[in-house]
């Protein structure tokens, strides 16, 4: 995405505990114990009304400047992805203080966000019920060639307004490890995959969560700054 975000505010991280992904950030639209972390590791976070009526705004100005060159089906909610760009964002502001960057504007073919100096592409699925052990992320064929470094993957579950940070992966590592389908081809029983939307989906083991793929880009960024050093 584009060169129209700016560099977010150092914030200070509070401590976090067991089945609980730590304290807001100040300005996070969730309370202070709100966030719950999973026995896997992933991270579910509330998704509130006004988060709901951000995430469509951003859509409707992006549907404004962009084609939209896939058909959609009246089941899309289009606005999905922008839900979990924005939690995703209030998440970092507090574990990656001062290093993560949302790119917003002018989005095109730009990652979603730059984190510790990576470029990510952040990708969102909606769902009727809680993600499980063994469930897939996906990546349309088209999206899984973009110029960044590193996947990060959350799913919404729609009924009950929750998003599940899922983890991350490097896009070498996705397409080493993902499957691809072709449009027209039958994930599973109730899923075919629609006319011109070919897609990579891969299982959730292969994803690294949240905290420790952060951490992880976070020493690869310590690590590049001592090798430039020397």
């Amino acid at each position: 995405m584009g060169e129209g975000g700016v560099d977010e505010p150092a914030m200070r991280p509070g401590p976090a505990r067991a089945g609980d992904a730590g304290p807001a950030a100040p300005d996070a639209p969730w309370g202070p114990h709100a966030v719950q972390s999973s026995p896997e590791g992933w991270i579910i976070l509330p998704v509130s009304d006004e988060i709901i009526h951000q995430a469509q705004q951003i859509r409707a100005r992006r549907d404004a400047q962009y084609t939209n060159i896939f058909r959609e089906a009246a089941t899309d909610l289009r606005w999905v992805g922008e839900i979990g760009e924005l939690c995703f964002y209030y998440w970092l502001r507090e574990h990656a203080p001062g290093n993560g960057r949302w790119i917003r504007e002018q989005a095109a073919g730009k990652p979603d966000f730059i984190i510790h100096g990576q470029a990510i592409g952040m990708k969102t699925v909606k769902r009727q019920v809680a993600f499980r052990r063994g469930y897939t992320a996906q990546i349309t064929a088209k999206h899984a060639h973009e110029p960044v470094e590193q996947f990060f993957f959350a799913s919404y579950e729609q009924p009950r307004k929750r998003l599940w940070l899922l983890g991350g992966i490097t896009r070498t590592a996705f397409l080493k490890h993902a499957r691809y389908h072709a449009a027209g081809e039958q994930v599973h029983a109730h899923y075919p995959v629609r006319d011109q939307h070919a897609i990579y989906n891969i299982v959730d083991e292969h994803l690294t969560p949240p905290l420790p793929w952060l951490a992880g880009l976070r020493e690869n960024a310590a690590a590049g700054a001592g090798n430039s050093e020397g």
